[in-house]
């Protein structure tokens, strides 16, 4: 616990030590933490934050379509199948309790598009919400489509961001997926926080830039 003296003459600084002494303490009991990770692509065109508190995937060996830890797997796939030349998958993992089976941000490279038409270019499936809206972030220029898919009972939400950089396409991902509540017996399982998944998982997408 942290503890300050009480006030004194100098009052000012009495106070701010006060408000620093309430934010840590705020911080260690909600089990918050600021340490964050730079993630940096293997040819190092771009690069990435992300907090401590999400998981770095890897592809298991022999199995393109296999992700690991477990954190990085839901019956909707939250990782980029073997398709995509995926440079990166960073999970938000199922929160015990919840209907949440899993989320990740995945960054890959779609080298089948060879031009910027075919690049922003979001195919179905899954079905897409509404129409491509433009977003830029860190000067970057997105068009970014949001879909929404299910399968025998659960669900995902998917926000597709879609760059044309140096003749090259990129594909920035969030997917949040879920199972339907009217699944399990009542009260035994509560909805997730669907709001602070897609916030968590914003502000990695939001912290990418390009290095090259």
């Amino acid at each position: 616990m942290y503890r300050v003296k009480p006030c004194g003459p100098h009052r000012v600084l009495c106070l701010a030590l006060v408000l620093l002494s309430s934010i840590l303490q705020a911080q260690q009991s909600n089990g918050h933490s600021s340490k964050r990770s730079r993630f940096t692509s293997p040819d190092g065109k771009f690069h990435f934050e992300f907090s401590d508190s999400l998981m770095q995937c890897h592809r298991v060996p022999g199995q393109e379509d296999v992700w690991e830890p477990d954190a990085c797997s839901a019956y909707t796939p939250i990782c980029p199948n073997a398709i995509f030349d995926t440079a990166a998958c960073i999970a938000y993992p199922a929160e015990p309790g919840t209907n949440l089976e899993g989320a990740a941000f995945s960054v890959s490279e779609l080298k089948q598009a060879t031009n910027q038409a075919e690049c922003l270019k979001v195919e179905e499936p899954p079905p897409h919400v509404g129409t491509a809206r433009n977003e830029i972030i860190n000067k970057i220029p997105f068009s970014v489509t949001e879909t929404d898919g299910v399968a025998a009972g659960n669900f995902q939400t998917g926000f597709v961001y879609r760059t044309f950089h140096r003749k090259l396409c990129y594909e920035l991902a969030i997917k949040i997926s879920s199972f339907n509540l009217a699944n399990v017996d009542p009260g035994t399982v509560k909805a997730f926080d669907y709001e602070a998944v897609r916030r968590t998982l914003q502000t990695v997408l939001e912290s990418f830039e390009f290095s090259k």
